[in-house]
């Protein structure tokens, strides 16, 4: 018995001295001394009457060293009955609801072809890696997804090389491997321009669907994060709640 006797007076005694950490001293003008042993210098301090209708609010501006603080008011006036209270830090400032998501770059006709036609598949990245060794011309590119993008360009190219290659017949001696060509024939332009071109084809068709797969997925997420849920805080009404956002 005399142990419960004993907790209930020492919290009751808590109760009294957290009550006793922040009290009025003195009301002056445009500023009050109070004591608030916690306090440090540019705190928020509120000063409200039992109903919390009218109240007063105001910035530390001093604090001695016996923890006597002196607070500039800032809003409204304050009585001598006005209990005192630290301002929550949380709500000391707005919250910027802005974000660099909302300063974001218009998708270009590009970032929304590639997330129109989605990821590239493991089938369609192998099946186009082979048919860019044979027949070529662009069909890799196809399978793949990218041919208004890239492949319709190794078309044209083969197409017009194999023309030059055929047009410069004449001045060859012998078509095995263009020996016995003229280096300046047609033929010998036209043989090094689809050697060239058909490498860049295979290189592409292996490379190209990682550089498109990995911009679907940074467009996807940047896409989907335009649309969500932020926390807003009122400092003025001490309201706090989320809003549905969305970027352009």
């Amino acid at each position: 018995m005399k142990s419960l006797i004993l907790v209930v007076a020492s919290l009751i005694l808590i109760s009294i001295q957290a009550a006793a950490e922040y009290r009025i001293i003195e009301i002056g003008s445009g500023q009050v001394s109070i004591i608030a042993k916690d306090l440090k210098l540019g705190d928020l301090v509120e000063f409200k009457n039992k109903d919390s209708l009218n109240k007063a609010q105001g910035k530390v501006k001093s604090i001695s060293i016996d923890g006597t603080a002196i607070v500039e008011i800032q809003k409204g006036s304050v009585q001598s009955n006005y209990k005192v209270f630290k301002k929550n830090p949380a709500i000391n400032n707005s919250v910027k609801v802005q974000t660099k998501k909302e300063s974001q770059v218009p998708l270009s006709e590009d970032d929304h072809r590639i997330l129109k036609q989605g990821e590239i598949s493991g089938v369609q990245h192998a099946l186009g890696g082979a048919l860019s060794f044979y027949p070529g011309l662009g069909v890799g590119q196809a399978v793949q997804g990218r041919y208004s993008e890239v492949g319709w360009k190794f078309t044209v190219a083969e197409i017009g090389f194999a023309a030059l290659m055929i047009s410069g017949i004449s001045n060859c001696d012998n078509l095995f491997f263009g020996s016995g060509c003229d280096t300046t024939s047609a033929f010998s332009i036209g043989f090094a321009g689809l050697l060239v071109t058909r490498v860049w084809e295979i290189v592409d068709a292996i490379g190209g669907p990682f550089r498109h797969n990995n911009r679907y997925h940074y467009l996807k997420q940047r896409n989907s994060s335009r649309i969500r849920l932020v926390p807003v805080i009122d400092p003025e009404r001490e309201q706090a709640g989320l809003q549905l956002n969305y970027s352009f």
